[in-house]
Parts: C-alpha cells; structure tokens; sequence
C-alpha cells in the first residue's frame, strides 16, 4: 500500500507477517425430509364422495423426530384426500331368526327384524328399498303336544295381623296343559308331584302401642236419642297401659243412638231397637 493505492505483490513479501484463514466452520439446517408414518384412513362415508386422511411426519437424517418447520413445505406429502364409494344405494337388513319357537309344542311362529336402510350414514329414512319387504315372520313346529300336569299357586295374601307373627294363604291348584290350553283338573293327577305349601308365617313388624275398646253400651233411651258408651284405652305391645298412641287416630268413647220418637199408641207391643 503507498499513496493511497494498493498493489497486489508476491506473497513473500508479507511472510513477516500473521496470514488470515481462507476457510471457517458453518452450521446449516438439519437434513430432513418428510416420512409418510400411515396408510390411508378408510373412507369417511359408506358410499358417495367422502375424505380419508393419513399421519406424516418430519425425520432427520439421524432418524430423530423434529419440528415440522425444519421439511420444506412445498414436499410435504399430502395429508388428505378425496374417496369415491361409489353411487348410494338401499338395501333390505334382517337378522338372524329367533332361536325358539313361539310355542312349547305344535305350529308357533319365529320372528326376525327388517329393515330397509340406506349405505349412507346420514340417511336415516327406511322408505324406497327396491323390491318386495322380506318376510319377518315364518310358520315353526315345536313338534306334537303333550298332556302335562302341574301345581298351580297364586298370590300370597296379605298378612293375617297388622303387627307380630301372623300368617299368609294362598290357593295352590292342579292343572292340566296340553299346547296353549289349561284346564284345573283332580288334585289327584298331581299327587305325584310335590305340592307348593298353601300357609307360610308372616311377621308384619313390631306392634307397639295400639288403641282398643270394649263394646258398645246399651243405649241409654230406646227413643228420642240416647247415648252409648265404651271404654278405649292404649296399650302397649305386653297389654299394660301406655301414652305412646296417637290422639288423632283415638277411637269414640261415647255416640248417639235411638234417633227415633217414641211411639204414642197404647196396649200396642213395640219391639225395641237400637240404632247407631
């Protein structure tokens, strides 16, 4: 360099000096590129245009899973697509025949649901199949009936108290089937069987403490009203007395009677009655 002008000379002449590097270390991107993780996802429709779609990802060349952002965009692979399914159409679905006949012996019928659908799911209509329904019921024989004998019960009653150890009838009968048809027959063609037990016991709750009476008095006039009495008193579950009822529910002591006026014929016999 002299007078503001520079020169290129022989590289010997500056050996005194330090040389500067020519070349220096760089960090590029990662390499990368786009891996296709899926298959195709099944259609979104059972029939007509619909979308099905699969899962990409960004590897590196180490094999390592990275941020999208370091793939080109422009060599993503496509994630989505159009399906055809082809044209929609409506068929007739039944299931299978149920497994039992309608009846223990003789003709009965079997049953199947049917339907018409279409194979689009968002067409819930079941009208326009083509062709005849298919048939949901058909003709089956459970083979020739038989007489049978059989004990028969009904209902329990209810108990025969209102509180502690009572009892509970119910009617226990013998009857003969052959197909549908029961008839109540001799309780002696069932003797063979065991026969269901017609009384049980019964226990309708602790007691506790009840309102009784006696009878009613005689009334008090036989005409022009009177009145008749009787004692209540609340025991308790032992018989001794108690305060434990309730006042509500406490029965009459005391009612009219007689109501009638007093007949004025003399000589004449009057049956005397009472009325409540």
């Amino acid at each position: 360099m002299y007078a503001n002008r520079t020169t290129m000379v022989h590289p010997q002449r500056c050996s005194h000096l330090v040389k500067p590097n020519v070349t220096q270390t760089c960090q590029l991107r990662i390499c990368s590129d786009w891996q296709i993780q899926s298959n195709w996802s099944s259609c979104s429709v059972m029939c007509g245009l619909g979308q099905r779609t699969r899962h990409v990802r960004c590897v590196s060349n180490q094999g390592d899973i990275i941020g999208e952002g370091e793939c080109s965009n422009r060599l993503r692979p496509r994630t989505n697509e159009v399906c055809d399914m082809g044209p929609c159409v409506r068929s007739w679905f039944h299931n299978h025949w149920s497994s039992s006949c309608s009846s223990e012996c003789g003709p009965g019928i079997q049953r199947r649901s049917v339907f018409c659908l279409s194979s689009s799911s968002t067409d819930e209509s079941q009208d326009g199949c083509p062709g005849n329904k298919p048939s949901d019921m058909r003709v089956c024989n459970s083979g020739p009936c038989e007489r049978t004998v059989k004990w028969y019960t009904g209902p329990w009653s209810q108990c025969s108290t209102d509180c502690d150890e009572g009892s509970q009838r119910r009617d226990v009968i013998c009857i003969s089937k052959m197909g549908s048809d029961f008839n109540v027959t001799d309780p002696s063609e069932c003797a063979h069987l065991e026969k269901p037990p017609s009384l049980q016991s019964c226990n309708a709750g602790p007691c506790g403490s009840r309102w009784f009476t006696t009878p009613w008095s005689t009334c008090s006039q036989s005409c022009e009203g009177g009145v008749q009495v009787r004692e209540v008193r609340c025991l308790a579950a032992d018989k001794t007395y108690s305060q434990q009822c309730d006042l509500d529910s406490k029965p009459d002591e005391k009612r009219a009677c007689n109501p009638q006026p007093c007949s004025s014929v003399v000589g004449e016999e009057r049956e005397e009655t009472v009325q409540p």
